[in-house]
């Protein structure tokens, strides 16, 4: 289609997002903030139309579109559309513009908890500045100046790592550019996963992502690091976790070493080496361990400092994890059944699988396969506290999509692409779309009359009934009586199971897909009776939530919710 005005703004905007900050900001004189509002991007585009021109009339000779951006080859894309529009106005353009919420997972958890900081600095709300808001670079800050702070008291159950942290937040509070190590590039890498599960360890691997150039060149810079060699040589080779922590860590890295392995028939597999055995190393092998093992604790360290000051700063999201996790054991036993907001069936099913190594024949000569089973009905509820998480915001962030999608076909936009929290569209849709965005987000976080989310206390009501259910004495005279009210089977329940029975019966009328859900649960009780231990009931309590935010029709949303 032809540009109209709000399309040229939205393109000079989108190219401006591809653009680097830092150049952004340089270029602009700006030195007391690092985050850049819209006009600011589209200024920079109009500031520089002469050499994005230039870029898409020879783009081999013409080395701005490449050194600008970490996104060259899209950032060449748009010089292309935008000389195409520069040349004649009224030509058709087919570039599609992204769209992107900024920490979508957080977005969510902001509405969730009412957590009105973490609101403004994942852009839910405005900022009271004016400008957006910027998580990552703000725990950035705020990690770096904890440098060389990490103690004893501050880890965790994997006390085993205590020794490489503390030498590698050492090194790092030694850093003369601690900049290097701690910005918006590692923060967001451990940062945006925290909404979907991810542990310390494969946080560490996506921090080593980013940092891994600069490693190898300051080990290559300093060789004779202070401490590393001990590390190395006794520390890490005494403890067999420690080493696979190290391996999984690096394993994808360019320096990751590799060696060939030849077999009698000829053929050779490509292996990677770690730690061989002291007489067996050279001196290659050893300056790769070094290398590391530097790798894996400084990126284990910076995990940790940003996980701090993620709880220092904005407590909730820490607090709201934890219920979950205690709502997962409320419901123990039980595989995980809810309802997305559209009526989408949610299905967590973490069962326990056992693997069983079979061998066969082929063509003369021994085969193994490797079988998993799933274990008689028995549910790993590690698995299930710490997938909840992850699995309610995907269902919620769905619903979110759903909406806008709807909405957005209602209003007459039908070319759209979608990747996650990133939304591509026609770059004269992109202000009514991103409008649309905001309301629909809005209206799925809608308090109820106490205040709070109406969408998580009806999840929150729904698995205290699955929590009761998970109790039940007598599952099987429970799913009879429901099915044939005023029965001998009725007669005979206690108490408790009566209750359930009750709230079962209403339920029928008041939804039709969580009753069907509560069969389904009921049974699989009777089929796979619950192995209890000591017979505790883990209560479910309320969720930590101060009040729902005050968003309206999407009015209330920064205009940075998604941009």
């Amino acid at each position: 289609r032809q540009l109209d005005d709000l399309g040229i703004s939205m393109l000079r905007r989108y190219g401006g997002s591809l653009v680097k900050r830092s150049t952004i900001l340089n270029d602009m004189g700006i030195q007391d903030r690092k985050v850049i509002t819209f006009e600011e991007r589209e200024r920079w585009i109009a500031d520089h139309e002469a050499k994005i021109v230039a870029s898409a009339e020879s783009p081999l000779t013409e080395p701005f579109w490449r050194k600008e951006t970490s996104k060259p080859m899209q950032f060449l894309a748009f010089c292309l559309a935008y000389r195409q529009w520069k040349q004649d106005p009224r030509a058709l353009i087919h570039l599609p513009i992204q769209i992107d919420g900024s920490c979508n997972g957080l977005q969510h958890i902001a509405a969730l908890t009412g957590d009105r900081g973490l609101a403004q600095a994942v852009n839910v709300q405005p900022n009271d500045s004016g400008f957006p808001g910027d998580i990552y670079s703000e725990l950035a800050s705020a990690a770096a100046a904890n440098l060389g702070q990490i103690r004893k008291s501050q880890t965790r159950k994997d006390a085993h790592h205590q020794q490489g942290l503390e030498w590698a937040d050492s090194w790092l509070s030694a850093s003369l550019n601690k900049d290097k190590w701690l910005n918006r590039g590692t923060a967001k890498k451990v940062v945006m996963t925290i909404p979907y599960g991810a542990g310390e360890g494969s946080q560490a691997r996506y921090v080593l992502e980013e940092i891994a150039k600069d490693i190898k060149k300051a080990l290559d810079e300093n060789p004779t690091l202070d401490g590393l060699d001990e590390l190395v040589d006794q520390w890490v080779k005494e403890k067999p976790e420690r080493q696979k922590f190290v391996r999984e860590c690096a394993k994808k890295q360019e320096f990751m070493a590799e060696e060939t392995v030849n077999h009698s028939h000829g053929n050779g597999r490509r292996r990677k080496h770690l730690f061989p055995l002291a007489n067996q190393q050279t001196a290659e092998q050893r300056d790769h361990d070094r290398l590391c093992v530097l790798a894996a604790y400084v990126s284990l360290a910076i995990v940790v400092h940003l996980g701090g000051a993620l709880q220092e700063k904005y407590p909730r999201v820490k607090e709201f994890t934890r219920w979950l996790r205690r709502t997962a054991d409320g419901c123990k036993g039980l595989p995980l059944l809810w309802s997305s907001p559209l009526g989408f069936p949610v299905c967590q099913n973490k069962f326990r699988i056992s693997n069983t190594t079979i061998t066969t024949y082929l063509g003369g000569k021994p085969l193994k396969i490797r079988v998993g089973r799933m274990d008689d009905g028995d549910v790993t509820d590690s698995k299930q506290q710490s997938s909840l998480l992850p699995n309610l915001i995907h269902s919620l962030d769905a619903t979110h999509l759903a909406k806008t999608l709807l909405q957005a076909n209602a209003c007459g936009i039908t070319d759209i692409g979608s990747i996650h929290d990133c939304l591509l569209c026609h770059p004269n849709d992109a202000t009514t779309l991103s409008k649309i965005v905001r309301s629909t987000f809005a209206e799925l976080y809608q308090p109820d009359q106490e205040g709070m989310p109406e969408v998580l206390m009806q999840w929150y009501q729904w698995m205290k009934l699955v929590s009761r259910i998970s109790q039940l004495d007598s599952p099987n005279n429970v799913s009879g009586a429901w099915k044939v009210p005023n029965g001998e089977g009725e007669q005979g329940l206690g108490e408790t199971d009566r209750g359930v029975l009750e709230d079962l019966r209403c339920l029928s009328s008041q939804s039709r897909q969580h009753a069907i859900f509560a069969q389904h649960l009921l049974r699989f009780l009777i089929d796979h009776p619950p192995k209890r231990k000591d017979g505790k009931v883990a209560n479910i309590m309320p969720p930590p939530v101060a009040s729902g935010l005050s968003l309206g029709d999407g009015d209330g949303v920064s205009s940075y919710f998604f941009s």
